[in-house]
């Protein structure tokens, strides 16, 4: 599938919006989430700050949605501006395994099930492992963390390693508790916790009879039914409870980006731990701000190549128009560089109907070097090598 950023982007540039169109579209959309406006410029068209812009299109006036993340964002800024440095200590300490966590959540959401059979049984399974996966990769997690801040901003002492054996349930009901999140750690309007949804669907305790389906949950083995539209409409309850709080913490993140970085080498040394497919998709979604759709890419041992789709590029334009237009496409050769180094870097650049116009390459030890701050990047532009086809 298409990821909705991508989708949304896509459609923007064949509607022949422009690069700063789109840029002054995403600040207007963002900026009230944002208290520090210069991180949010500087990282404007970064992978994650545009799939954080097109689930808030999304969710255009969904009040649950909204006011959803706008407590858990408060609930990380509170917990900042409480103990700064202990809250460096929490998200540091499970940075690697919330990086292993999004790896596994690439796949979810590639798979997440937007048309589904008509056959019940197999419609039922569907939706069901999308929840299952979605809650014990994504939310289970998060909540741990949410939890810990409150804690935080309570200042109760914190044992992070304690927290983080606690069930699932457990924590949703620390959390609720406290009277927060009460519209999303439950579904309506048959109030089932997240937890119990994500063990329903996990250890499959559902049945169906004829067009309901019989969900079991608990230790009392207490039992609630749905039909298939009731459970995608639950299911689409839940997702929208994990992407306000994951979004929310991601926009936290971004909005002190300057600050976790400048703190990050005291508790980790980084290490991506995004695939190349992953890798892809980011540089896909930041190249379709400028009007570029990468149809499809090879890694070996030598080349990192990508095929890019001009869309501005309908026969439209004219020769000056064109000129900057394949200029604009070689730049991206850096940009590969830093997802995908390798020997060499290849760009196989064509037009709207996806007919070949040129390849250009450039070695990528003249990519370090720009990387590394010896050279402009002038010096990558002069030694990348252009063949027409």
């Amino acid at each position: 599938m298409g990821f909705i950023v991508d989708d949304l982007l896509k459609s923007i540039s064949e509607e022949g919006y422009t690069s700063n169109e789109i840029k002054a579209a995403i600040l207007e959309i963002l900026d009230p989430f944002f208290i520090n406006k210069d991180n949010l410029r500087k990282n404007l068209f970064d992978s994650q700050i545009l799939s954080i812009f097109g689930y808030v299109i999304l969710y255009g006036n969904d009040n649950v949605f909204k006011d959803s993340l706008e407590e858990v964002l408060q609930i990380y800024r509170t917990a900042f501006v409480t103990d700064e440095m202990l809250l460096y200590e929490i998200i540091f300490f499970s940075s690697e395994e919330f990086g292993q966590k999004d790896n596994m959540m690439w796949n979810v959401k590639s798979n997440t099930p937007n048309k589904v059979s008509d056959d019940i049984y197999e419609s039922t399974f569907a939706y069901m492992k999308h929840i299952g996966d979605t809650l014990e990769l994504a939310v289970k997690m998060e909540t741990q963390e949410i939890y810990t801040l409150l804690r935080i901003i309570q200042r109760k002492d914190i044992d992070y390693l304690k927290i983080k054996k606690v069930n699932f349930g457990s924590t949703i009901n620390n959390i609720i508790e406290q009277g927060r999140l009460l519209q999303i750690l439950k579904t309506s309007p048959i109030s089932i916790k997240l937890s119990d949804w994500r063990n329903i669907a996990y250890h499959h305790t559902y049945s169906i009879e004829k067009n309901k389906i019989i969900c079991c949950f608990g230790k009392e083995k207490d039992k609630f039914e749905v039909t298939i539209d009731e459970l995608k409409e639950y299911t689409s309850q839940i997702i929208r409870a994990c992407n306000s709080i994951d979004l929310a913490r991601r926009i936290f993140l971004y909005d002190n980006i300057d600050k976790f970085s400048v703190m990050a080498s005291r508790y980790i040394e980084y290490k991506s731990t995004d695939r190349p497919i992953m890798k892809i998709s980011q540089l896909k979604t930041s190249l379709l701000t400028q009007g570029f759709l990468i149809t499809d890419y090879k890694v070996d041992e030598y080349v990192s190549q990508v095929i890019i789709q001009d869309l501005k590029n309908d026969g439209t334009l004219n020769e000056e128009e064109l000129k900057m237009r394949h200029i604009h496409a070689t730049q991206f050769l850096y940009s590969i560089y830093t997802k995908l180094p390798n020997n060499v870097l290849r760009i196989i650049y064509s037009n709207a109907k996806k007919e070949v116009q040129f390849q250009a390459s450039v070695k990528g030890e003249v990519c370090k070097k720009v990387d590394e701050g010896i050279y402009g990047i002038s010096y990558l532009i002069s030694n990348i090598v252009i063949e027409s086809k």
